[in-house]
């Protein structure tokens, strides 16, 4: 949810002309926007071959590599040691191979974020506020295009090679940088009174406080377009991850809340 209020009056209070100049910025970021949901919509089904051959090829590199896993005890996908509470190696695997998929999904999906991402950087809006926000997402959409897959067989069959005692240090490191870029737009989005865990949807809203009405519509087509986007990756990581527990010998369901 996003919040009206200093955004809203701090671009209304610019005058007119400052009001055109935002409206046609916020155009240019619209028409970009709507360019890269059109491919999104209309690449599904490369989404779906992509995420089959990452399963495939893990299939065929190490199948069986966790049969002999220990189980997780307590809370799925965690571990206890003292008073801290931590992922447990398991976990930790099976977040890598969510990142895994994701990286697959997002081959298909470079073009496009190249040329929204490169549309977009250049924008500059009367509130530094939304203009720090914008540029915020933009870093984290580049930041999805330098991730690197990790390497989960070699790791998973390290884990077993240790008798489930160390797991390769470097696991689940992979999307630290991503990570870095994203809280400092979730930061930006909190600065323009906006909160929720679809930051592009959320730039939208944020967008949508000082549009026209025409604007405002084309925002809401965009949010809708996204969310069903959004639903329909989660369930192709999420049936990729259940077949990933199989394939390595985890079983359905262990962890799989927890990646």
């Amino acid at each position: 949810m996003c919040a009206t209020g200093v955004l809203l009056a701090v671009v209304t209070d610019g005058g007119s002309s400052t009001i055109q100049r935002d409206r046609a910025v916020t155009n240019r970021y619209l028409a970009a926007r709507r360019v890269f949901a059109t491919h999104l919509e209309r690449s599904q089904t490369e989404r779906d071959s992509a995420v089959r051959a990452y399963v495939a090829g893990i299939a065929s590199s190490c199948a069986g590599a966790l049969r002999g896993a220990p189980p997780i005890m307590g809370k799925p996908g965690t571990v206890r040691e003292g008073n801290t509470v931590a992922l447990a190696p398991r976990a930790l695997l099976f977040l890598d191979a969510a990142v895994g998929v994701k990286q697959r999904m997002q081959l298909v999906e470079t073009a496009a974020i190249s040329e929204f991402t490169r549309e977009v950087r250049g924008l500059r809006w009367s509130d530094s506020v939304l203009t720090k926000l914008v540029h915020a997402f933009v870093d984290v959409e580049d930041g999805r295009l330098e991730q690197e897959a990790p390497k989960l067989c070699r790791d998973a069959r390290a884990w077993a090679g240790s008798d489930y005692k160390i797991l390769a240090a470097h696991t689940s490191r992979t999307a630290e940088g991503f990570g870095g870029a994203r809280e400092v737009l979730m930061h930006a989005l909190a600065d323009g009174g906006c909160n929720g865990p679809y930051p592009g949807r959320a730039v939208l809203h944020v967008l949508e406080r000082a549009a026209s009405r025409g604007e405002r519509r084309t925002a809401e087509e965009l949010s809708h377009s996204e969310a069903r986007t959004t639903r329909e990756n989660a369930e192709l990581i999420d049936n990729a991850i259940a077949q990933i527990e199989r394939l390595l010998g985890t079983g359905q369901g262990s962890v799989r809340g927890s990646a």
